[in-house]
C-alpha cells in the first residue's frame, strides 16, 4: 500500500494510465483462450482483434484506440472457466500479495499467471515487469478502501463483495435484482392512509 500511494503521488496520471493499459492489453491474450475454453469463440476473435488493434495502432497497448472503434473489452480468467466446467464455489480464502480469492480461482490464478503474456515479459526484461505490474494493480485499487470506512469487520465486508463480484463474473446477474433493493417480509408497512 504504501509503494502504491507513492506510484500515485510521483507518477503523473497519463503515465499511470499508459501502464495500466499496457497490462489490460497484455491480459486479453488470456481472456481470448478462456473464451475459448468456455464456448465462445466470436467473443475469442474479439479479444485477439482488440489485442493486436491495441498493439498496432496503441504504441504496443499504451493508448486503447479499441475502446474508441467500440471494440468491447472482456476479461476472463481460468478460475471463472474452472466454474463454467461445473467446478462449484469453493471455500474462500486470502492469497498473501494477490488477496481475496477461493481455492477454485486461486488455482485458476495459477494456470493464468502460468499462460500470462506479462509473465512471459517479465522472464524476458526481468522482475521489475511483474513489480510494476502488482504496483499498479494495488494503485487501482486505492481508491476503493474508502469502502472499508466504517465497516464492523472489515474482512467480513471484503470476502462478501469479493463473493458476490465472483458469483456475476461467472453467471450474468445484470438483470437480477439486489437484495438491499428487495422488499424486506420481516416486517409490516403500516398503511398510513387509513390512520386517522
Amino acid at each position: 500500500k504504501p509503494v502504491a500511494k507513492g506510484y500515485v503521488k510521483v507518477t503523473p496520471k497519463f503515465a499511470r494510465t499508459g501502464v495500466s493499459n499496457f497490462f489490460r492489453n497484455l491480459r486479453q491474450p488470456v481472456t481470448a483462450v478462456n473464451l475459448l475454453l468456455q464456448g465462445h469463440p466470436v467473443q475469442a476473435i474479439n479479444a485477439t482483434g482488440r489485442f493486436a488493434f491495441n498493439a498496432v495502432f496503441g504504441f504496443a497497448g499504451l493508448f486503447d484506440p479499441a475502446t474508441a472503434a467500440e471494440i468491447p473489452y472482456r476479461e476472463r480468467d481460468f478460475g471463472q472457466t474452472l466454474a463454467q466446467w461445473g467446478w462449484d464455489d469453493s471455500r474462500y480464502l486470502v492469497l498473501p500479495i494477490f488477496g481475496p480469492a477461493t481455492v477454485r480461482d486461486g488455482i485458476g490464478s495459477g494456470v493464468s499467471t502460468t499462460i500470462s503474456p506479462v509473465s512471459w515479459l517479465a522472464r524476458r526484461e526481468g522482475a521489475g515487469v511483474s513489480v510494476l505490474y502488482g504496483v499498479d494493480a494495488r494503485a487501482s485499487v486505492l481508491p476503493m478502501e474508502s469502502f472499508l470506512e466504517g465497516a464492523v469487520d472489515p474482512y467480513l465486508l471484503i470476502r462478501d463483495a469479493y463473493l458476490q463480484r465472483r458469483h456475476c463474473q461467472i453467471v450474468d446477474c445484470s438483470e437480477e435484482v439486489p437484495d438491499y433493493l428487495l422488499p424486506d417480509y420481516d416486517y409490516e408497512i403500516p398503511d398510513f392512509d387509513s390512520l386517522p
